[in-house]
């Protein structure tokens, strides 16, 4: 892209991101999480429960120029503490924060992140699979074209759709239990390229509607007919600038399914 392209596309971003029907579904999915924002450098322990403080924060860390991505946590937390904007304080109560942590966190979803730098639509043929098997056993899950330059995607389940033995468990072994499931799983069914390499408790995904630099993509949630015919353009930010209107209540596009069967999916997948 030339200058005056990238310059165009940083205009429709400001755009995207003061537009409401997308602030509000952005908010909808770092509500009760940990915010992130990753560029140059990472700035995390945010929260933002209301979008007048998720432009806050866009605002204090100056979001748009630095050219951050978006993140959520896999971890939901009650009562997450809010952070100051002072850099002195700010180190001082993050420290605080990472010692009291487990205080804070009342659930931890389930992600597998599918991404091949070698080859682009290796991707897909992974994330097709596990589709597949996820319906086959209907699960109920959510896959987000995570909009980077491989084109991968992450399958997530959200921790109120796990069954009800995964919420009595602690939250370390849940993660611990995520973990050798996702490497049985993998050998099982000979799926290379999900990412294995950061499974805990702090880690954090690409937030769904945010905009992914420096490639001017979306992090979308698709439906079963998107994913199936996917095309890289259809994610672009050019594309959906066009289109904000139908992003208001559009949600996560999560498929049917039954808490249980992932149970199930999970059981079979470990004993063989």
């Amino acid at each position: 892209m030339d200058e005056q392209e990238i310059e165009h596309l940083e205009k429709l971003k400001k755009i995207w991101y003061e537009s409401e029907p997308v602030l509000f579904e952005i908010i909808k999915n770092l509500n009760g999480r940990e915010m992130m924002f990753i560029g140059s450098s990472k700035i995390r322990n945010m929260k933002a429960y209301a979008i007048r403080y998720l432009l806050l924060n866009f605002k204090s860390f100056n979001f748009i120029e630095r050219k951050f991505n978006l993140y959520n946590s896999l971890a939901l937390f009650y009562n997450f503490p809010t952070i100051s904007f002072n850099f002195v304080q700010r180190k001082i109560e993050e420290e605080k924060l990472r010692e009291e942590y487990m205080k804070y966190l009342v659930g931890y979803d389930f992600l597998f992140d599918v991404d091949c730098k070698p080859e682009p639509k290796f991707s897909y043929a992974v994330a097709y699979k596990i589709k597949e098997i996820f319906d086959k056993y209907k699960i109920k899950y959510y896959i987000l074209a995570s909009a980077g330059k491989n084109n991968g995607f992450h399958i997530r389940i959200s921790y109120k759709d796990l069954p009800l033995e995964y919420k009595k468990m602690s939250y370390v072994k849940l993660c611990d239990l995520f973990k050798r499931f996702t490497i049985k799983f993998m050998n099982n069914y000979n799926l290379p390229f999900i990412d294995d390499t950061i499974m805990d408790l702090r880690r954090v995904a690409k937030c769904p509607y945010g905009v992914v630099y420096p490639y001017y993509n979306l992090a979308l949630p698709l439906s079963d007919e998107e994913f199936n015919n996917f095309e890289p353009e259809k994610i672009s930010l050019q594309y959906w600038i066009n289109h904000v209107d139908k992003i208001k209540n559009r949600g996560l596009l999560k498929r049917e399914g039954n808490p249980e069967n992932f149970k199930k999916l999970i059981k079979d997948t470990l004993k063989e």
